[in-house]
Protein backbone atom coordinates (compact mmCIF):
# COMPACT_ATOMS: atom_id res chain seq x y z
CA UNK A 1 0.00 0.00 0.00
CA UNK A 2 2.81 2.40 0.92
CA UNK A 3 4.53 1.57 -2.34
CA UNK A 4 1.38 2.36 -4.32
CA UNK A 5 0.94 5.60 -2.41
CA UNK A 6 4.55 6.51 -3.16
CA UNK A 7 4.09 6.01 -6.89
CA UNK A 8 0.80 7.91 -6.81
CA UNK A 9 2.48 10.86 -5.10
CA UNK A 10 5.40 10.74 -7.51
CA UNK A 11 2.98 10.74 -10.46
CA UNK A 12 0.99 13.62 -9.02
CA UNK A 13 4.09 15.69 -8.39
CA UNK A 14 5.38 14.96 -11.87
CA UNK A 15 2.24 16.47 -13.34
CA UNK A 16 2.47 19.73 -11.36
CA UNK A 17 4.49 22.18 -13.42
CA UNK A 18 3.65 25.31 -11.40
CA UNK A 19 7.19 25.59 -10.02
CA UNK A 20 8.73 25.26 -13.47
CA UNK A 21 6.27 27.79 -14.92
CA UNK A 22 6.93 30.27 -12.10
CA UNK A 23 10.67 30.19 -12.75
CA UNK A 24 10.32 30.54 -16.52
CA UNK A 25 7.78 33.36 -16.10
CA UNK A 26 10.66 35.46 -14.71
CA UNK A 27 12.86 34.82 -17.74
CA UNK A 28 13.62 37.73 -20.09
CA UNK A 29 11.02 38.27 -22.78
CA UNK A 30 13.76 38.14 -25.38
CA UNK A 31 16.96 36.10 -25.74
CA UNK A 32 19.74 36.74 -28.23
CA UNK A 33 19.43 33.25 -29.72
CA UNK A 34 17.60 29.94 -29.45
CA UNK A 35 20.72 28.38 -27.96
CA UNK A 36 20.91 31.06 -25.26
CA UNK A 37 17.39 30.21 -24.14
CA UNK A 38 18.23 26.50 -24.26
CA UNK A 39 21.35 27.04 -22.14
CA UNK A 40 19.36 29.04 -19.58
CA UNK A 41 16.89 26.15 -19.32
CA UNK A 42 19.75 23.67 -19.03
CA UNK A 43 21.26 25.67 -16.16
CA UNK A 44 17.97 25.98 -14.24
CA UNK A 45 16.50 22.49 -14.61
CA UNK A 46 17.92 18.99 -14.37
CA UNK A 47 15.15 16.61 -15.44
CA UNK A 48 14.23 16.18 -19.11
CA UNK A 49 10.55 16.61 -18.32
CA UNK A 50 11.12 19.96 -16.58
CA UNK A 51 13.34 21.14 -19.42
CA UNK A 52 10.72 20.20 -22.01
CA UNK A 53 8.07 22.05 -20.00
CA UNK A 54 10.27 25.12 -19.53
CA UNK A 55 10.91 25.51 -23.27
CA UNK A 56 7.25 24.94 -24.11
CA UNK A 57 6.08 27.44 -21.48
CA UNK A 58 8.45 30.19 -22.61
CA UNK A 59 7.67 29.77 -26.31
CA UNK A 60 3.89 29.59 -25.70
CA UNK A 61 3.99 32.81 -23.69
CA UNK A 62 6.42 34.87 -25.74
CA UNK A 63 6.05 34.01 -29.43
CA UNK A 64 2.94 35.58 -31.00
CA UNK A 65 1.04 33.92 -33.81
CA UNK A 66 1.76 35.71 -37.09
CA UNK A 67 -1.70 36.05 -38.62
CA UNK A 68 -0.42 38.56 -41.19
CA UNK A 69 2.16 36.10 -42.49
CA UNK A 70 -0.44 33.33 -42.56
CA UNK A 71 -2.80 35.44 -44.65
CA UNK A 72 -0.02 36.35 -47.08
CA UNK A 73 0.20 32.75 -48.28
CA UNK A 74 3.98 33.00 -48.43
CA UNK A 75 6.35 30.12 -47.81
CA UNK A 76 9.48 30.60 -45.71
CA UNK A 77 11.58 28.40 -48.01
CA UNK A 78 13.17 28.97 -51.39
CA UNK A 79 13.00 26.36 -54.13
CA UNK A 80 15.76 23.77 -53.79
CA UNK A 81 17.02 21.50 -56.62
CA UNK A 82 16.35 17.84 -55.91
CA UNK A 83 19.96 16.69 -55.65
CA UNK A 84 22.24 15.05 -53.09
CA UNK A 85 22.47 18.34 -51.15
CA UNK A 86 18.70 18.79 -50.86
CA UNK A 87 18.45 17.66 -47.22
CA UNK A 88 21.31 19.83 -45.98
CA UNK A 89 20.06 22.89 -47.86
CA UNK A 90 16.54 22.44 -46.51
CA UNK A 91 17.92 22.02 -42.97
CA UNK A 92 19.78 25.34 -43.32
CA UNK A 93 16.63 27.09 -44.51
CA UNK A 94 14.62 25.69 -41.60
CA UNK A 95 17.22 26.83 -39.09
CA UNK A 96 17.27 30.29 -40.68
CA UNK A 97 13.47 30.49 -40.54
CA UNK A 98 13.38 29.37 -36.89
CA UNK A 99 15.99 32.00 -35.97
CA UNK A 100 13.94 34.66 -37.75
CA UNK A 101 10.79 33.67 -35.86
CA UNK A 102 12.67 33.63 -32.57
CA UNK A 103 14.18 37.07 -33.21
CA UNK A 104 10.92 38.70 -34.35
CA UNK A 105 8.90 36.80 -31.72
CA UNK A 106 6.32 35.98 -34.37
CA UNK A 107 5.62 32.63 -35.99
CA UNK A 108 3.07 30.33 -37.53
CA UNK A 109 2.82 26.69 -36.47
CA UNK A 110 5.99 25.52 -38.20
CA UNK A 111 7.99 28.30 -36.57
CA UNK A 112 6.82 27.31 -33.08
CA UNK A 113 7.58 23.66 -33.77
CA UNK A 114 11.04 24.32 -35.19
CA UNK A 115 12.06 26.59 -32.30
CA UNK A 116 11.07 23.92 -29.79
CA UNK A 117 12.75 21.23 -31.83
CA UNK A 118 16.08 23.10 -31.85
CA UNK A 119 15.86 23.79 -28.13
CA UNK A 120 15.24 20.12 -27.38
CA UNK A 121 18.05 19.00 -29.65
CA UNK A 122 20.41 21.40 -27.86
CA UNK A 123 19.28 19.80 -24.60
CA UNK A 124 19.89 16.37 -26.16
CA UNK A 125 16.23 15.41 -25.87
CA UNK A 126 14.89 13.34 -28.74
CA UNK A 127 12.37 15.48 -30.60
CA UNK A 128 10.52 15.58 -33.92
CA UNK A 129 8.33 18.03 -35.80
CA UNK A 130 5.08 16.38 -36.89
CA UNK A 131 3.13 17.68 -39.88
CA UNK A 132 -0.53 16.94 -40.40
CA UNK A 133 -4.07 18.22 -40.53
CA UNK A 134 -6.46 19.83 -38.07
CA UNK A 135 -10.02 21.06 -38.20
CA UNK A 136 -11.35 23.84 -35.96
CA UNK A 137 -14.61 24.90 -37.56
CA UNK A 138 -17.86 22.99 -38.07
CA UNK A 139 -17.92 23.84 -41.77
CA UNK A 140 -14.78 21.69 -42.11
CA UNK A 141 -16.51 18.55 -40.83
CA UNK A 142 -16.80 16.00 -43.61
CA UNK A 143 -14.20 17.69 -45.80
CA UNK A 144 -11.20 15.37 -46.02
CA UNK A 145 -8.04 17.41 -46.56
CA UNK A 146 -5.47 16.20 -49.06
CA UNK A 147 -2.78 18.59 -47.79
CA UNK A 148 -1.36 19.43 -44.36
CA UNK A 149 -2.21 22.65 -42.52
CA UNK A 150 -0.46 22.36 -39.16
CA UNK A 151 2.72 21.30 -37.35
CA UNK A 152 3.42 20.26 -33.76
CA UNK A 153 6.01 18.40 -31.69
CA UNK A 154 6.67 15.09 -30.02
CA UNK A 155 9.46 14.42 -27.53
CA UNK A 156 10.70 11.11 -26.22
CA UNK A 157 11.05 10.87 -22.44
CA UNK A 158 11.71 7.60 -20.60
CA UNK A 159 11.23 5.79 -23.90
CA UNK A 160 7.71 7.21 -24.33
CA UNK A 161 6.64 9.74 -26.94
CA UNK A 162 4.83 12.82 -25.60
CA UNK A 163 2.78 15.20 -27.76
CA UNK A 164 2.99 19.01 -27.63
CA UNK A 165 1.35 21.88 -29.52
CA UNK A 166 2.77 25.26 -28.49
CA UNK A 167 0.87 27.09 -31.23
CA UNK A 168 -2.52 26.20 -29.78
CA UNK A 169 -1.33 26.97 -26.26
CA UNK A 170 -0.69 30.70 -26.72
CA UNK A 171 -4.34 31.74 -26.73
CA UNK A 172 -3.54 34.38 -29.38
CA UNK A 173 -6.47 35.51 -31.53
CA UNK A 174 -6.92 37.71 -34.57
CA UNK A 175 -8.64 40.42 -32.53
CA UNK A 176 -5.80 40.62 -29.99
CA UNK A 177 -2.85 38.84 -31.67
CA UNK A 178 -0.30 39.93 -29.07
CA UNK A 179 -2.33 38.95 -26.01
CA UNK A 180 -1.46 35.60 -24.46
CA UNK A 181 -4.15 33.49 -22.84
CA UNK A 182 -1.98 30.47 -22.07
CA UNK A 183 -3.52 27.04 -21.67
CA UNK A 184 -1.61 23.77 -21.43
CA UNK A 185 -4.31 21.45 -22.73
CA UNK A 186 -1.94 20.53 -25.55
CA UNK A 187 1.07 19.65 -23.41
CA UNK A 188 1.72 15.93 -23.02
CA UNK A 189 -1.83 15.33 -24.19
CA UNK A 190 -2.67 11.60 -24.21
CA UNK A 191 -2.61 10.27 -27.80
CA UNK A 192 -6.27 9.16 -27.58
CA UNK A 193 -7.21 12.80 -26.92
CA UNK A 194 -4.71 14.40 -29.28
CA UNK A 195 -6.05 12.43 -32.23
CA UNK A 196 -9.40 14.15 -31.74
CA UNK A 197 -7.87 17.45 -32.88
CA UNK A 198 -4.66 16.55 -34.77
CA UNK A 199 -4.18 14.07 -37.61
CA UNK A 200 -0.51 13.40 -38.54
CA UNK A 201 0.51 12.67 -42.13
CA UNK A 202 2.27 9.53 -40.92
CA UNK A 203 -0.01 7.14 -39.05
CA UNK A 204 2.76 5.95 -36.74
CA UNK A 205 2.84 9.43 -35.19
CA UNK A 206 -0.67 8.88 -33.82
CA UNK A 207 1.04 6.80 -31.13
CA UNK A 208 -2.05 4.61 -30.87
CA UNK A 209 -2.24 0.83 -30.78
CA UNK A 210 -5.19 1.06 -33.13
CA UNK A 211 -4.86 3.97 -35.53
CA UNK A 212 -7.81 5.78 -37.09
CA UNK A 213 -8.32 6.68 -40.74
CA UNK A 214 -8.17 10.19 -42.15
CA UNK A 215 -11.84 9.90 -43.13
CA UNK A 216 -12.82 9.06 -39.55
CA UNK A 217 -10.92 12.08 -38.27
CA UNK A 218 -12.53 14.56 -40.64
CA UNK A 219 -16.02 13.18 -40.09
CA UNK A 220 -15.70 13.33 -36.30
CA UNK A 221 -17.20 16.26 -34.36
CA UNK A 222 -15.10 19.32 -33.57
CA UNK A 223 -13.42 18.83 -30.19
CA UNK A 224 -11.98 21.80 -28.32
CA UNK A 225 -9.13 21.46 -25.85
CA UNK A 226 -11.55 22.19 -23.02
CA UNK A 227 -13.25 18.88 -23.81
CA UNK A 228 -10.30 16.92 -22.39
CA UNK A 229 -10.95 18.12 -18.83
CA UNK A 230 -14.71 18.53 -19.05
CA UNK A 231 -15.61 15.21 -17.41
CA UNK A 232 -17.78 14.50 -20.44
CA UNK A 233 -16.99 11.69 -22.87
CA UNK A 234 -19.10 11.14 -25.93
CA UNK A 235 -19.59 7.69 -27.47
CA UNK A 236 -17.00 7.17 -30.17
CA UNK A 237 -19.56 6.11 -32.78
CA UNK A 238 -20.98 9.64 -33.01
CA UNK A 239 -20.19 11.43 -36.25
CA UNK A 240 -19.78 15.17 -36.61
CA UNK A 241 -22.39 15.29 -39.37
CA UNK A 242 -25.98 14.89 -38.14
CA UNK A 243 -28.89 14.65 -40.56
CA UNK A 244 -31.91 16.47 -39.14
CA UNK A 245 -34.45 16.09 -41.95
CA UNK A 246 -37.84 15.01 -40.57
CA UNK A 247 -36.39 14.85 -37.05
CA UNK A 248 -37.86 16.52 -33.99
CA UNK A 249 -34.82 16.03 -31.79
CA UNK A 250 -31.16 14.97 -31.70
CA UNK A 251 -30.07 12.12 -29.47
CA UNK A 252 -26.50 12.06 -28.19
CA UNK A 253 -24.91 9.28 -26.14
CA UNK A 254 -22.13 9.69 -23.58
CA UNK A 255 -20.07 7.10 -21.75
CA UNK A 256 -19.06 9.50 -18.96
CA UNK A 257 -20.47 12.62 -17.31
CA UNK A 258 -19.54 14.64 -14.24
CA UNK A 259 -22.70 15.23 -12.22
CA UNK A 260 -21.05 18.10 -10.33
CA UNK A 261 -20.66 20.20 -13.49
CA UNK A 262 -23.12 22.20 -15.54
CA UNK A 263 -23.49 21.22 -19.18
CA UNK A 264 -25.62 22.98 -21.78
CA UNK A 265 -26.22 23.22 -25.51
CA UNK A 266 -26.94 25.91 -28.06
CA UNK A 267 -27.82 25.92 -31.74
CA UNK A 268 -26.18 28.54 -33.97
CA UNK A 269 -29.50 30.37 -34.44
CA UNK A 270 -30.16 30.71 -30.70
CA UNK A 271 -28.98 33.52 -28.41
CA UNK A 272 -28.92 31.55 -25.18
CA UNK A 273 -27.84 28.09 -24.15
CA UNK A 274 -30.14 25.48 -22.64
CA UNK A 275 -29.57 22.92 -19.89
CA UNK A 276 -28.58 19.41 -20.90
CA UNK A 277 -30.65 16.80 -19.08
CA UNK A 278 -28.97 13.40 -18.97
CA UNK A 279 -30.81 10.10 -18.69
CA UNK A 280 -29.25 6.78 -17.83
CA UNK A 281 -29.30 4.02 -20.43
CA UNK A 282 -27.60 0.79 -19.37
CA UNK A 283 -23.91 1.67 -18.99
CA UNK A 284 -24.14 5.07 -20.65
CA UNK A 285 -26.06 8.34 -20.66
CA UNK A 286 -28.06 10.10 -23.32
CA UNK A 287 -29.65 13.47 -23.98
CA UNK A 288 -32.56 14.19 -26.29
CA UNK A 289 -32.21 17.74 -27.64
CA UNK A 290 -35.35 19.21 -29.25
CA UNK A 291 -34.80 20.89 -32.60
CA UNK A 292 -36.10 24.46 -33.04
CA UNK A 293 -38.66 25.16 -35.75
CA UNK A 294 -36.11 27.18 -37.72
CA UNK A 295 -33.59 24.58 -38.78
CA UNK A 296 -30.08 25.29 -37.43
CA UNK A 297 -26.70 24.48 -39.03
CA UNK A 298 -24.63 23.88 -35.90
CA UNK A 299 -24.98 22.40 -32.43
CA UNK A 300 -22.52 23.27 -29.66
CA UNK A 301 -22.17 21.46 -26.34
CA UNK A 302 -20.87 23.53 -23.41
CA UNK A 303 -19.11 22.73 -20.16
CA UNK A 304 -20.00 25.70 -17.95
CA UNK A 305 -19.15 28.61 -20.33
CA UNK A 306 -16.73 26.74 -22.59
CA UNK A 307 -17.72 25.19 -25.90
CA UNK A 308 -16.33 21.65 -25.94
CA UNK A 309 -17.97 19.76 -28.85
CA UNK A 310 -19.50 20.99 -32.10
CA UNK A 311 -21.66 19.20 -34.66
CA UNK A 312 -22.56 20.13 -38.22
CA UNK A 313 -26.27 19.74 -38.97
CA UNK A 314 -27.43 18.95 -42.50
CA UNK A 315 -30.91 18.49 -44.04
Amino acid sequence: MYLLLFFFLQFSLAQDYSKVDAIVAKYPKKFSSINDLAQKIKDDFTSEEDRVRAAYYWVSNNISYDFKYLDSGKTPYKSIPDDHQYSSKLAKQKRKYANKCFSSKKAICEGYSLILNYIYKYLQIESIVIVGGTKQYTRKIGRVRSSSNHAWNAVRINNEWKLIDATWSTGNSRKVPNKFDFSDEYFFTPPENFILTHYPDKKEWQFLKKTISKETFYYNPIFHGTYFNSGLKINQFHKGLIKIKDKKSIKLNFTEIDSTRYYSYKFNNQKFSNDLTFKREKNSYFVDIPLPSKRPRELIIYDEIHGIIEFKLIP
